[in-house]
């Protein structure tokens, strides 16, 4: 009104990357309203500035400062690298171009990398310097002076087998020592008899235990027969040359004293010196017969004191036998169990068992037919059975019997379809029994039931005037659909609304008709109507503006809203959408929040750093490098698994490590026989110890020897590398002695001769195992 001071909130223009702008004041200045006035916001701007930061490869700051826009950045004193095993590095630049200021920006320092070269020096086994070598990292070292050797001893034999540890790729610094595979040595081993005689030479390895060839004999007489007893000196571990002489041991003349069964079968036999009373075996025992068990008696004759060879034969007494009679159940429960005489008949009384619903049971006998007793006997009842019959009742819905009937167990009851009286809402239809119906195994009732149809009627939709709109046929029991609102003509006084239908529609019970009702409104063209525009908080009104209905509102104000911590947001319309005016009406500002961005780094599990980016608050980052990678080492081989941290919402600076699992890794086991032929080759895990899978292996003999695996060269060792393992084998002259044998004061040499076993035992002849030998 006239006379009334105007007021506006503040206006707000949107700041760009150059400057930052701040409302100033309405031009003219505001006074007090005579006529219409129109007034100008004003702005001051403040040119905007940036962080500028420069760092290190791996992320340390080395200067930050801001800039105004537009000017050139200083640049600090270029950084250095500390040197890695594997590398020396030199400053090479900046990883990108230094522009003058528009925005905040990271510069990271990048360099070139000088491959770090090392010495490897080798030792003989006695620490005894045999040269160095110069090799770059990563390169594998190779020795090229003169073969290392060792002296050897009285055991063994030397020849060079490799460097320890085993040569790798270089790192570091290195001291590889010689190793060395040793043979043992052989020497001459004398075999004589007790006059001088030599009786053989063999050679035998350094620290193992001489074999004697076949033990010597000497000639028995008429009062001793004589037995090797040995050797002189006692046999030792292998150290040079040796002599052996055999000794021989006097034993008293003896006899043999047998005892036998009934049978002729050897229960006993042994040499007793003359005059020794033999001692009988413990009683024994003859088989039994069906009829008859036997007990020992006794021998046939006195045992006396030896004076010759002698025979004693066992005798026996027979008792009759009796056996278990075991009466079963049809089901194989045991109804009795008795003891019976050999050849006595056993009998027993019928017995009852329990019927079922399907049949009744009677007594029919026992099965196997009963006879005389000759060994423990089992017999089991038999039954006849007859089928049984049941009632059967056929019942309506409501429970009235509608039929019964008597059928037998197992068969399949069968009724008609029956009725039922159809209502205003359904019409029945037979749907069947209840339970459903099944064989007989018992008296049973069944009971019809039915499926309900819901029954349809018709609707019908009349206009006010009373002309039909539409007709439709609905459920019972449904809300009929009604059809689209109908229209009703506007006058030049009125515009007419459809207000619904009467009577008031229901669901449907029977046929039924609906009339469309309208109201009358007065037309509003002319009329104008006040626009409103708020801020998004509903209440600060921004802008308000009178409009003709029919017309689009508008306005010409931007609002702003001010940035967050995590968002800074840009207008993004009205709400609800702006529509042509038909009365009073308000909208609101809407924003869209756009998020800050903030720097994510990624880095390797060695901290060398793989990627950085910017990445929005509140979004997952995404790594856009190539897959980060770890080097194998003896152990294991590396796959990428992940992050750590796990990736999670950006809500600031960040930072990633590459993490890995590791596979164990496989090297190849080769197992050799002693000339080189592959037994078996197998991929073990690192760390495991080798197994051979294979057959023992076997080396042929030859005219002198016999060969036995005797174990793998070198000795089996967890797996570290590949490994390759040969057979070695013990020797053993075709004719050694096998050693010597006792029993009961009968002492033997028991000697192997080209493949036959004797026993040595002055002139006598014995059986062993069957056969006789000398």
């Amino acid at each position: 009104e006239y006379g009334t001071m105007p007021t506006h909130e503040d206006a707000s223009k949107a700041n760009t990357a150059e400057y930052t702008y701040t409302f100033a004041g309405w031009t003219p200045g505001i006074g007090i309203v005579t006529g219409n006035a129109e007034y100008t916001a004003t702005f001051t701007q403040t040119k905007n500035s940036y962080l500028i930061t420069f760092q290190n490869e791996d992320g340390t700051v080395l200067s930050s400062d801001t800039y105004e826009y537009g000017t050139m950045p200083t640049i600090p004193t270029a950084p250095t690298k500390p040197a890695d095993g594997a590398n020396t590095y030199t400053f090479a630049g900046w990883d990108k171009e230094i522009a003058p200021v528009t925005e905040g920006t990271t510069y990271t320092a990048t360099y070139n990398a000088t491959k770090n070269t090392y010495t490897i020096t080798w030792l003989n086994e006695d620490g005894s310097a045999l040269g160095q070598t110069i090799v770059a990292y990563g390169e594998t070292p190779v020795y090229t002076g003169e073969m290392p050797s060792r002296p050897n001893t009285a055991q063994y034999t030397y020849t060079f087998a490799g460097w320890s540890p085993e040569v790798e790729t270089v790192t570091a610094d290195a001291t590889y020592t010689a190793t060395f595979d040793s043979i043992v040595n052989s020497y001459t081993i004398t075999w004589k008899n007790e006059d001088g005689t030599q009786i053989d030479q063999t050679t035998a390895e350094y620290g193992t235990m001489p074999v004697a060839p076949s033990a010597p004999t000497k000639q028995s007489t008429a009062e001793y027969t004589y037995t090797f007893s040995g050797w002189t000196p006692t046999i030792t571990e292998v150290t040079g040359d040796a002599t052996y002489t055999a000794t021989f041991t006097a034993t008293k003349n003896m006899y043999l004293v047998t005892f036998k069964d009934e049978d002729g079968t050897t229960l006993k036999s042994e040499e007793l010196e003359y005059g020794v009373t033999p001692v009988a075996p413990e009683d024994p025992t003859k088989g039994n017969t069906a009829e008859y068990s036997y007990t020992f008696s006794g021998w046939d004759k006195e045992v006396v004191s030896v004076t010759e060879a002698a025979i004693y034969t066992a005798t026996y007494a027979a008792t009759k036998n009796s056996y278990t009679i075991t009466w079963k159940n049809e089901d194989g429960s045991v109804i009795a169990s008795e003891t019976l005489e050999y050849g006595a008949t056993p009998a027993h009384a019928d017995i009852y068992k329990e019927n079922t619903a399907e049949y009744t049971y009677t007594f029919a006998g026992w099965t196997p037919t009963i006879a005389e007793v000759t060994g423990d006997a089992t017999y089991t009842a038999t039954f006849t059975s007859t089928k049984n019959t049941y009632t059967v009742t056929w019942k309506n819905e409501d429970g009235s019997v509608i039929e019964s009937e008597a059928l037998e167990y197992g068969a399949t009851p069968t009724h008609v379809d029956i009725t039922k009286e159809s209502s205003a809402e359904y019409t029945y239809t037979f749907a069947g029994w209840t339970p459903q119906v099944e064989t007989v195994t018992g008296d049973a009732e069944y009971k019809a039931t039915f499926t309900a149809t819901k029954n349809t009627y018709t609707i019908t939709w009349l206009n006010e005037d009373g002309s039909q709109i539409s007709q439709i046929v609905t459920n019972y029991g449904e809300m009929p659909t009604a059809p689209a609102d109908p229209t009703k003509a506007a006058t030049a006084e009125y515009t007419y609304t459809f207000t619904g239908w009467t009577p008031a529609v229901a669901t449907v019970t029977g046929d039924a008709t609906y009339t469309a009702t309208f109201t009358a409104t007065e037309r509003v063209e002319n009329k104008t109507f006040t626009i409103t525009f708020y801020y998004e908080d509903g209440v600060t009104v921004l802008d308000q503006v009178t409009v003709k209905y029919g017309e689009t509102p508008s306005t010409s104000l931007i609002p702003s809203k001010y940035s967050e911590e995590h968002y800074y947001y840009s207008f993004a319309g009205w709400s609800p959408e702006i529509v042509p005016a038909t009365g009073d009406a308000s909208y609101t500002a809407t924003y869209r929040a756009i998020p800050q961005q903030y720097t994510v780094t990624f880095k390797n599990y060695n901290g060398r750093i793989l990627l950085t980016t910017n990445a929005p608050y509140g979004e997952i980052p995404v790594y856009a490098g190539e897959t980060p990678a770890k080097p194998k080492d003896k152990q294991y081989t590396y796959t990428f698994s992940g992050w750590s941290p796990e990736l999670t919402e950006v809500t600031g600076p960040a930072t990633y490590t590459a993490v890995f699992e590791g596979t164990l890794n496989q090297y190849t086991v080769l197992f050799l026989d002693e000339d080189g032929t592959e037994l078996d080759r197998q991929a073990v895990d690192y760390g495991a110890m080798p197994v051979y899978a294979g057959e023992t292996p076997q080396k042929e003999e030859d005219e002198q020897y016999r060969y036995t695996f005797k174990d793998w060269s070198p000795k089996l060792t967890k797996v570290t590398k590949d490994a390759t393992y040969r057979a070695t084998y013990t020797r053993r002259s075709k004719t050694e002695g096998l050693g010597d044998v006792q029993r009961d004061d009968v002492r033997c040499t028991k000697v192997l001769i080209d493949g036959q076993i004797y026993i040595l035992r002055g002139d006598k002849t014995y059986t062993i195992q069957g056969m006789e030998v000398r």
